[in-house]
This record gives C-alpha cells, sequence and structure tokens, in this order.
C-alpha cells in the first residue's frame, strides 16, 4: 500500500521533507543573467533603494510583473511600513523593559505578516 499525504495523494519525496532536484542548469542561469537589469543609482551602501522605487519592479524573481505605482499608492506603502515599524518598535521596547516571551515573539511575526498582505493588497 502507498503511504498517502494529507491530501488524499501519494507522498513524494518533498513531502517527506526531502528536497526534490530543482537545480537550474547552466542555459537557465545564463538566460536569468542576460534578462538582469543593469544596477541603477542606490540609495544605500549595498546597493539599496526604497520599497517605494520604481525600480523594484525589475529585481524580483518570484513576481514577474509588476505595474508602477501611483504616487498615492507609494505614498500609502510608505505608511504602511512605517506604522508597522513602529508597533514592531514597541514591542522591542517592551522586550528589553518586561522580558522577552512566545508572545512577543507571535506578535512581531503577526505584525511583519500584516505589513506583508497590506503591501500585497497596494501592489497586486
Amino acid at each position: 500500500m502507498t503511504e498517502q499525504n494529507g491530501l488524499g495523494g501519494p507522498l513524494s519525496n518533498t513531502s517527506l521533507g526531502q528536497a526534490a532536484d530543482t537545480t537550474p542548469d547552466q542555459e537557465t542561469i545564463d538566460e536569468g543573467a542576460a534578462k538582469a537589469p543593469p544596477p541603477g543609482p542606490a540609495s544605500g551602501p549595498d546597493g539599496s533603494f526604497p520599497s517605494t522605487d520604481d525600480r523594484r519592479t525589475s529585481n524580483n524573481v518570484m513576481r514577474h510583473n509588476y505595474r508602477e505605482l501611483t504616487e498615492r499608492e507609494k505614498r500609502y506603502m510608505g505608511a504602511v511600513k512605517d506604522a508597522g515599524l513602529a508597533f514592531h518598535d514597541l514591542i522591542d521596547q517592551l522586550e528589553r523593559e518586561v522580558g522577552r516571551s512566545r508572545e512577543l515573539s507571535l506578535a512581531k511575526t503577526k505584525i511583519e505578516e500584516a505589513v506583508m498582505w497590506g503591501v500585497k493588497h497596494l501592489t497586486r
């Protein structure tokens, strides 16, 4: 009898926690390098730039198509991230003054998740 995964299908190596062989071949690597955008002027010493910059549309592996955000959407994105950072900083302060806990770790993770979903909404 074949072992089943939680979805009713047979267990695969990846569902058992073993990584599938997904190593890209050299041709795929070369194609990706050819499509990479040239580096633009950077804001940070490490080549980073603000997430509201339109250059964010040219450097993402997973989402292949982006649209440029309106100025209003960029302001909202900045506000969502600023609010998330302020709340995250408050939890950090609480940890320093009262002590660390699993609950505070979860709170920080949920703040990060909330910011992610807020930005995802704006960039869809």
